[in-house]
């Protein structure tokens, strides 16, 4: 029994037989809701069975390396001076692309002044160069190490410069290689002496033009950073008290007229060291000046002749609810014996719990 057809306005005689048939007939229902899909099915069967118009056609192919390096390197060069061409350079950098992070420090390094337009700041720089840097990026890496190594536009930190010196490999520049080598020739920053890992960075960097004699001096000549083919520093607090310790006891063998060293430091262990000099007054005030200069608090000087060694170790860290900055050096005819003195003195105190951290040792002779 059919059922009533509703009481609408009918406008075409079409459109009368639609509804009469809708409401009547469940087959014509059925095929109006099934007939779309089917037609749709047989566009897609259509198109999967269809052949190709060209056989030949390949895939998008990504930039190789070496293409791309060029790329951004020409982008380096017009963001100069060239404000759109920065911002796209920052934005490849902030994408994770480590050759942009390491070109766009490069503008805002203050040791190369690239930029007519960015602000340079060592701060900003080493940023940049630290993220190209945890990628493994071997130029970010030299440039760290050098900027460290040599207090350029802030402190001298072996820990830090160490610390970026030995991810180097061989495919690095070689004034950075010389730095890896400084580490492992005198256990700076921290490093295990090796002098069979020194032997091979210094040959590795003698490869590349930039052999020098041994042993490295204490402040590398400047050597520039490198443009093309920086670990963030701890919040420091300066009110905390220096400790500091005698120099060692002269040696019965020191000569009449020896030579001398000296360590400038702070609470923070920042330091400046100097050796080979020929009077204690001209070691002491060459370290003082540069220890000065860092701009990190009172300085304290520590001063050694002959063979005698000196290291400085340093603990950062709470204690009974208060932060503390604790620096303590100590003496030894050698470089280990000087290290393991001041670590000693350091670990010895309550407040650093065995924490503490090597910083620098020095001879007076210069080995």
């Amino acid at each position: 029994m059919s059922r009533a057809t509703p009481d609408i306005p009918l406008h075409s005689a079409w459109l009368a037989a639609h509804g009469r048939l809708w409401y009547d007939d469940r087959w014509y229902r059925f095929a109006w809701i099934l007939w779309p899909q089917a037609l749709a099915l047989a566009i897609v069967m259509l198109f999967w069975v269809a052949p190709p118009g060209n056989r030949k056609a390949e895939w998008a192919k990504p930039v190789d390396a070496a293409t791309r390096y060029q790329q951004l390197f020409a982008l380096r060069e017009s963001a100069r001076s060239d404000k759109p061409a920065m911002d796209t350079l920052e934005r490849d950098a902030r994408g994770g692309d480590a050759n942009a992070q390491f070109f766009v420090a490069t503008l805002y390094d203050p040791d190369l002044k690239m930029s007519t337009i960015a602000q340079p700041g060592f701060d900003t720089a080493a940023n940049w160069y630290g993220k190209a840097a945890a990628q493994g990026h071997q130029l970010a890496l030299n440039n760290l190490a050098l900027a460290y190594s040599q207090g350029s536009f802030t402190h001298v930190d072996y820990t830090r410069a160490c610390y970026h010196a030995l991810r180097l490999d061989s495919s690095a520049p070689g004034n950075g290689l010389n730095v890896k080598g400084d580490c492992y020739a005198r256990g700076l920053g921290g490093t295990p002496v090796d002098q069979a890992q020194a032997a091979k960075a210094y040959q590795a960097a003698a490869a590349k033009g930039a052999a020098r004699p041994a042993p490295p001096p204490d402040q590398p000549a400047p050597t520039p950073k490198i443009a093309a083919p920086l670990i963030p520093a701890p919040s420091l607090s300066p009110r905390n008290p220096l400790v500091t310790t005698p120099s060692a006891p002269s040696s019965p063998d020191t000569p009449k007229n020896p030579q001398w060293g000296a360590i400038a430091f702070t609470a923070d262990g920042s330091y400046s060291t100097a050796w080979r000099m020929s009077s204690q007054a001209e070691a002491e005030a060459k370290v003082a000046t540069q220890c000065a200069g860092f701009g990190r608090g009172g300085c304290k000087t520590v001063s050694f002749s002959g063979q005698e060694c000196v290291a400085l170790a340093t603990f950062i860290g709470s204690y009974a609810r208060r932060r503390w900055q604790l620096s303590f050096t100590a003496g030894g005819m050698t470089y280990p014996d000087a290290q393991n003195a001041a670590l000693g003195r350091c670990n010895e105190d309550e407040r650093s719990r065995g924490h503490c951290q090597s910083r620098v040792a020095a001879c007076a002779d210069g080995r």
